[in-house]
């Protein structure tokens, strides 16, 4: 089984995921699989001959990468065009070593990888929270933040299709709280499918 931890940027997504690990759950993040395809050479190339000036010394340069995509939607949709497919690629060939894994995936829905999975669990912020922990990890302007969020916008969308919807806007225990009741509602179900 597949499911997909999914929402926009600063949602809280990471809270989710890291909590299920701590659980005993199987578990990969997107952005660990993006980062691993920066640093392998034939992608750095891709995105040497794709985008000119973000490779330096051998290596991309991830900073000019993020301000050239979030101040130019054509050049965002164009390296997702690359990215997508070889992370969904990744994530599949993961899937097969578990029985039950979940994917922390912020561009679910644009990425067109919503079907690969078994089900889908979003999570939601308010944007002041977003912007907030967004501006505090990243150490992004304000203005900058808000124009990340305001490109994902279309991952709201993924509300519809949710098999689960988690308000991150309460307290980290009540978040716990739920995490551990979806996680014991699901390895239940899972032990009862295997007998």
């Amino acid at each position: 089984m597949l499911i997909a931890i999914t929402g926009g940027i600063g949602v809280g997504k990471s809270i989710i995921i890291d909590e299920l690990k701590k659980l005993g759950a199987n578990t990969i993040k997107t952005d660990e699989i993006n980062n691993e395809l920066l640093s392998q050479p034939h992608y750095i190339k891709l995105i040497n001959e794709e985008f000119p000036g973000i490779v330096e010394n051998g290596q991309i340069n991830k900073l000019k990468l993020k301000e050239l995509i979030f101040n130019d939607e054509s050049m965002r949709l164009k390296l997702n065009g690359i990215a997508h497919p070889l992370i969904i690629q990744q994530i599949i060939k993961e899937s097969n070593k578990f029985d039950l894994l979940f994917v922390e995936i912020p561009l679910l829905y644009e990425s067109n990888a919503k079907d690969i999975f078994d089900q889908i669990w979003f999570v939601k912020s308010g944007y002041e929270d977003r912007l907030s922990r967004v501006m505090k990890r990243d150490g992004l302007s304000s203005s900058f933040t808000s124009r990340i969020i305001l490109a994902q916008a279309e991952e709201d969308n993924c509300e519809h299709i949710a098999d689960y919807i988690i308000n991150n806007d309460k307290d980290i225990t009540h978040i716990k709280s739920l995490i551990k009741e979806l996680w014991d509602k699901l390895s239940k179900n899972n032990t009862a499918n295997s007998q």
